[in-house]
């Protein structure tokens, strides 16, 4: 097992804040300096500083109503990033195989932390179809393709999620409480238990 070392020591600040604003513009774009600042909690001065030097980057884009959002460079080095990952070329093959057995959309999930992102997808030739953009970030627990990735995930990992995360989950509220990972079926007809 390789344990990583503590690097805080060598990062440099204003970087971070940068890919903090980046990366809170990829969540909600069409923010306003305002906006922005309060949920980053930063000042209005730092947060247009930011701006202001992303923008000279081609990295953010301001429109006419004074609204930020991801701009064409931000664009670029996404795709370039998707389109250089190794995985992408490894995979593509099956991809198109399940695609033409299935008819069906065809995504490619990996695990980034606590979420999992879409990194190669094919849609289906079918006229109704369902299609999630390349980059999409979904919670580790939402739909299918997360619970499988925390399905196999080894037991000492899937517990930590579980415990930070699930507790956190929206829920809607229901007059039958649910369970939890961990714990065993409730006594329903047909539910098993073993002890």
């Amino acid at each position: 097992m390789t344990v990583r070392q503590d690097t805080s020591k060598y990062q440099i600040r204003a970087v971070n804040v940068a890919f903090r604003v980046l990366g809170a513009l990829a969540e909600a774009p069409k923010q306003t300096l305002s906006q922005l600042a309060v949920s980053l909690k930063m000042t209005n001065s730092l947060t247009y500083r930011m701006l202001v030097t992303l923008e000279a980057e081609g990295m953010v884009f301001r429109d006419q109503h004074r609204r930020y959002s991801l701009g064409s460079r931000a664009m670029y080095l996404g795709y370039q990033a998707q389109r250089s990952l190794p995985i992408n070329e490894l995979a593509q093959p099956v991809i198109d195989q399940l695609v033409d057995a299935t008819s069906e959309t065809v995504h490619l999930v990996l695990r980034s932390g606590s979420e999992r992102v879409i990194v190669a997808m094919k849609e289906s030739p079918q006229a109704v179809r369902v299609s999630t953009p390349i980059g999409t970030k979904f919670p580790m627990y939402y739909g299918g393709t997360g619970l499988c990735i925390l399905a196999f995930l080894p037991p000492r990992c899937r517990t930590r999620y579980c415990s930070r995360t699930w507790c956190r989950r929206p829920r809607k509220r229901s007059a039958t409480p649910r369970r939890s990972a961990n714990s065993p079926a409730r006594s329903r007809p047909g539910a098993t238990t073993s002890r």
